[in-house]
């Protein structure tokens, strides 16, 4: 077999030092779980904590479609080395920036950085990506998404209850980032490991390309099935706590942990298996173990049966998110691909932005049980765009 017959088969090196990058840089964002009760210690009301956490989103929703066209494999090692020097000066000056403004300034600064980090590293890892690995691909990014929550918070919280102080940890997390600049070195010295991965070229879209890319079913599909599963993801994370008072449950841990688990061990398992059976399908089947589950989630009256629904709900997550970004990459013309995956990092802040505001809305008038009958009627939905694209023929 010839090398390139091999490598075309494989994730090259490149594509794996680029990982550790994601995952650094997505493990800063797990060191904000406690951030809103920390403001709230040194005087920051319960509405401005929520204005300062929401403003990162916020930024890299606004930001991130204007800048995606633009980045890919030719240029992305420039614009991630900007990002990770962004991130770091942030994480260090965030102790010195007093409440609401200023701090709101560092928030946005912040954002801009991130996504400059994530947008350049998701444009160059899909370059790297044979077509028949994308499932092994997907799975190791959901990987690395997961994993941070999973270690950080425990962490800084052994850390600040031996004595180490909040911003402290910041400094830390700021240190560790230096490690991405090797990884982008070593990325770079092995960006031709891959035949066809972008090296040059003007590869930038124009809008006449993205109305080309998003003109056919698929793509637009996709995007709303993104955009809707966030939404839900969304919803549980930030309710589940009220949900849980509701019938008695004081301890929510046990589910994020039960969740998080499953979470990371299908996608572990299942890298393995992502390529090997049809993507659509197995969407539709998590899609409809969603929906009876939230059906299920309004008689739930115990902590057993509540931890019992954050694995389910582990379960057919862990499964869906990679997939999704799986098949976005699958139906991407080639010079798409870096954008589509983008795009999908755009319904997740999409989702995480919507899923609050939508719930909020519907618990004003009615009960958490109405609320979980939305999302199962959701998910249901989500259906009609999947088993469509189920043996759909790929570009």
């Amino acid at each position: 077999m010839h090398q390139t017959d091999h490598l075309s088969d494989t994730l090259p090196f490149g594509f794996y030092a680029l990982l550790g990058a994601y995952f650094l840089a997505f493990s800063t964002l797990s060191i904000f779980y406690n951030f809103d009760n920390h403001l709230q210690t040194v005087g920051v009301s319960p509405q401005g904590a929520g204005f300062l956490l929401s403003l990162f989103s916020i930024t890299a929703l606004v930001l991130r479609p204007f800048i995606s066209p633009f980045l890919d494999a030719a240029n992305a090692a420039r614009w991630a080395a900007a990002g990770t020097g962004g991130m770091i000066v942030c994480l260090l000056i965030y102790r010195a920036a007093p409440p609401l403004w200023p701090m709101a300034l560092v928030r946005v600064l912040h954002g801009i950085s991130y996504v400059l980090l994530a947008t350049s590293l998701i444009a160059w890892m899909v370059s790297l990506i044979p077509h028949n690995k994308s499932g092994l691909a997907f799975g190791l990014i959901a990987v690395c998404n997961q994993i941070p929550y999973a270690l950080v918070p425990p962490l800084v919280d052994q850390a600040l209850a031996s004595g180490i102080g909040y911003w402290t940890t910041f400094t830390c997390m700021a240190g560790a980032l230096l490690l991405v600049f090797p990884m982008l070195y070593a990325a770079k010295k092995t960006i031709g490991d891959r035949p066809g991965s972008t090296r040059s070229g003007n590869t930038r879209m124009t809008l006449k390309d993205i109305r080309e890319d998003l003109a056919g079913f698929e793509i637009r599909a996709l995007l709303v099935f993104a955009l809707m599963t966030y939404t839900s993801f969304a919803i549980v994370f930030f309710y589940i706590k009220g949900f849980a008072k509701t019938i008695g449950v004081a301890e929510v841990g046990p589910f994020f942990l039960v969740n998080a688990t499953v979470m990371i061990a299908v996608r572990l398992a299942g890298i393995k298996w992502f390529d090997r059976f049809d993507k659509a399908w197995v969407c539709s089947g998590c899609l409809a173990t969603l929906a009876i589950v939230f059906v299920l989630m309004g008689r739930v009256d115990t902590p057993a049966h509540l931890y019992l629904a954050g694995g389910i709900l582990g379960l057919a997550w862990g499964s869906l998110t990679p997939l999704l970004s799986a098949m976005v990459f699958d139906f991407s013309q080639p010079r798409f691909r870096a954008m589509n995956s983008n795009l999908v990092v755009e319904m997740i802040d999409g989702g995480f932005a919507l899923g609050p505001l939508i719930a909020g809305a519907i618990l004003g008038f009615q009960t958490y049980t109405f609320l979980f009958f939305i999302l199962a009627a959701v998910n249901g939905a989500c259906l009609f765009l999947t088993v469509p694209l189920a043996r759909k023929e790929k570009p």
